[in-house]
């Protein structure tokens, strides 16, 4: 690939980014990780994989569809990218405020369900310093791709995907890496990340769908 020694390159700048982000506490529990093209299809086959799971059963057509678009549109764009970076938090560690962010009394009642729940499928409950931790950092890499002039976009899929394939571990421990977030990069004449229309018309059906659901 044309750029891939500046992808490279920039890729250990918004490292930097996404390290010196601010940490509450001054607590870093922030995981960063570039992959290869390897890793890279593999989480874009999950990901279609993963849309066509939450269409399956669903009896209205035009919403099935619209499911499997908003995930295999964004795994397309994940495959076309010259780069992509992981960005995780250990979301089950409580900085030890008992603020209550989190929905419960304390962090000791928190850590307390999540030692009950370690074998439970779902990811959360997080710490909620934790999440703004994540935020916070995404953000700044993000905002040194920019200043690179590198096209990126910061994808929850992605992140869903990395952690059903496993990549940082089991999600239930107390210091595992989750959630996760992805950051793709792009260097092309036009940005691939944007005008892409049948992933907003998904959208707009989705959203359609589920307000009146609710």
């Amino acid at each position: 690939m044309k750029y891939q020694k500046a992808i490279e390159t920039v890729i250990g700048l918004i490292s930097i980014s996404a390290r010196t982000a601010p940490k509450s506490g001054g607590v870093d529990d922030i995981i960063f990780l570039a992959v290869g093209d390897v890793q890279k299809n593999r989480i874009a086959a999950e990901m279609i994989k993963i849309g066509r799971e939450k269409a399956k059963g669903q009896a209205n057509k035009i919403v099935r569809q619209a499911m499997i678009t908003s995930w295999s549109t964004d795994a397309a764009t994940i495959k076309k990218s010259d780069g992509l970076v992981l960005i995780g938090v250990k979301g089950k560690n409580p900085l030890g405020l008992n603020c209550g962010g989190c929905g419960f009394k304390n962090c000791a009642e928190f850590k307390a369900y999540i030692l009950k729940n370690k074998n439970s499928s779902v990811m959360g409950p997080f710490c909620i310093f934790k999440i703004w931790d994540l935020g916070i950092a995404v953000d700044s890499a993000a905002k040194t791709a920019s200043m690179l002039n590198v096209d990126n976009r910061i994808m929850y899929k992605v992140g869903m995907a990395v952690l059903r394939l496993g990549m940082f571990g089991k999600t239930h421990k107390m210091n595992s890496v989750s959630p996760v977030l992805g950051l793709p990069l792009s260097v092309s004449g036009k940005n691939i990340y944007f005008d892409r229309y049948d992933k907003l018309e998904a959208a707009k059906i989705l959203m359609d769908y589920f307000r009146v659901k609710r």
